[in-house]
């Protein structure tokens, strides 16, 4: 009888032991604050990793000193994205722990909690002259999105703090975008599905594919698929980008997904990704790192 090979993943009832958690906390705590936010396999089940048992002990030393559950999981949030100090070096740029990133989210947010628009403007427009592109999506706006937005809650009060700062964030990014002049470089077009509305996170993605020196498109959310299926059979991206929230967007339009794999590469971001990896799909299902989701965009059409 062969041996089976140990697996380089934890199940979730192998997490609660590892961190002294009940089963039923973890999946709380993931519905509420999507943390721990663990990879998934092809069949959507959970896999972490022992990263992400530091992750949840360091969570709840952090609850311990009298910090609230949700700037507790924001503490945490920029090791989502930043695995590495190396990551980030490689970007030029510096650690989210840096005091003046630190300094400005604190403003952001002191300014969501009033609803202060104008003053939400000044601050990101001001760190728009000021900071690298890659300082402010990564530093900033990806951590402050993950903090008031609760997917699963709309009736949570910060939500309607998250619609404000959706809109103006992607003010300042469609801003960023417009200074890139790539053309003859890789055609990349970008686009939130039909029933998808989770913005930010693909245009921070189109920002910094733009900075990789890549020609970006990018079409906004709620777009069909056979839409962008019948336009790329006519203009030929080198590659598609979709931003996918909902897992239950993308599963009903795999068909449509598969025909777009027969016109370009295709890659599917965000939490609802994993259901685009179905058997014998060439569409490439993102992590939840947006570093890495770039690296890999940018590496596939030869921009390393």
């Amino acid at each position: 009888m062969r041996a089976r090979r140990p697996r380089d993943y934890l199940r979730l009832s192998e997490l609660a032991e590892a961190t002294g958690l009940r089963i039923t906390t973890l999946r709380r705590w993931e519905q509420r604050y999507g943390f721990p936010d663990g990879a998934r396999s092809a069949g959507g089940r959970h896999q972490y990793s022992e990263h992400d048992v530091e992750r949840v002990r360091l969570l709840g030393q952090l609850r311990e000193s009298g910090m609230s559950m949700r700037d507790a999981v924001a503490a945490l949030a920029p090791q989502r994205w930043l695995d590495t100090q190396a990551q980030w070096k490689r970007y030029g740029a510096p650690s989210p722990g840096d005091p003046v990133l630190a300094t400005l989210r604190a403003d952001v947010e002191d300014a969501l909690t009033v609803l202060d628009e104008p003053r939400l403007w000044r601050l990101l427009e001001d760190a728009r002259t000021q900071l690298r592109d890659e300082e402010l999506i990564l530093g900033v706006i990806i951590p402050v999105i993950r903090t008031t937005d609760d997917p699963d809650d709309p009736r949570h009060p910060e939500r309607i703090q998250a619609y404000l700062f959706a809109r103006v964030a992607m003010g300042v990014l469609s801003a960023m975008a417009r200074p890139y002049r790539n053309a003859g470089a890789p055609t990349v077009w970008l686009a939130n599905p039909e029933g998808e509305a989770h913005e930010v996170g693909t245009m921070s993605a189109m920002v910094l594919l733009a900075g990789q020196g890549l020609d970006v498109r990018y079409f906004g959310a709620n777009v069909p698929l056979v839409t962008l299926l019948d336009n790329a059979r006519l203009q030929r991206p080198d590659a598609l980008v979709l931003g996918v929230h909902r897992s239950s967007v993308i599963g009903g339009q795999i068909g449509a997904l598969q025909r777009l794999t027969e016109v370009t590469r295709v890659f599917v971001g965000g939490r609802g990704s994993w259901r685009a990896q179905t058997d014998g799909s060439t569409v490439r299902a993102l992590s939840g790192d947006l570093l890495d989701s770039v690296a890999i965009i940018a590496e596939a059409l030869g921009r390393p």
